[in-house]
């Protein structure tokens, strides 16, 4: 079993979060949004992340704790970026909103699974969260499947989008045994 751990890129990392995000296997499940940027591809889901734009984005994103945390998901046995997780605190309350990305070659190995509970694990242990949500195509069986196997539950859908989320209680309870 390999292990792994969320490692906080430096900036010289970035390279690797360009390379996912301008891959279109990896970027598959998001194209179709049109978001509103001059570097999105509605037809691969990719996003041009050019290197000019490193600096704004590290400024912005790391470092900035509790209000927004973004890490690499490494595997410890060979140094290997695999996806990256991050949180973002929602305005005014202290619940956030999370992001999961396991870059197409590494998928349907179970490092989801181990990545999403150690950012759970920074969400409750560490930032003090009173919930943690995520938002996604009900479509994506395989999102939706991780997210109820580590406690998740569907707050509501709406118009094909999920909205799932796991409070403190529901995680404390369910990591009980590891208090």
């Amino acid at each position: 079993m390999c292990h792994i751990e969320l490692y906080i890129p430096q900036k010289e990392d970035l390279w690797y979060r360009q390379k996912m995000m301008e891959d279109p296997k990896t970027m598959d499940y998001n194209k179709g949004y049109f978001l509103e940027s001059e570097n999105y591809n509605n037809d691969t889901g990719c996003i041009l992340f050019p290197k000019e734009d490193w600096e704004d984005w590290y400024a912005y994103f790391i470092n900035n704790e509790p209000k927004r945390y973004y890490a690499y998901i490494l595997r410890k046995e060979d140094q290997t970026f695999l996806g990256e997780v991050c949180l973002r605190k929602m305005d005014k309350i202290n619940e956030y909103e999370m992001g999961i990305v396991i870059e197409s070659i590494h998928r349907k190995n179970g490092y989801s699974k181990v990545a999403l509970k150690l950012l759970l694990e920074i969400a409750f242990e560490k930032f003090h969260a009173e919930a943690v949500h995520n938002f996604f195509e009900e479509e994506r069986a395989a999102a939706l499947h991780l997210h109820l196997n580590v406690g998740f539950s569907i707050l509501n859908k709406k118009e094909h989008i999920v909205h799932l989320i796991l409070t403190k209680e529901q995680y404390f309870k369910q990591n009980k045994s590891m208090l």
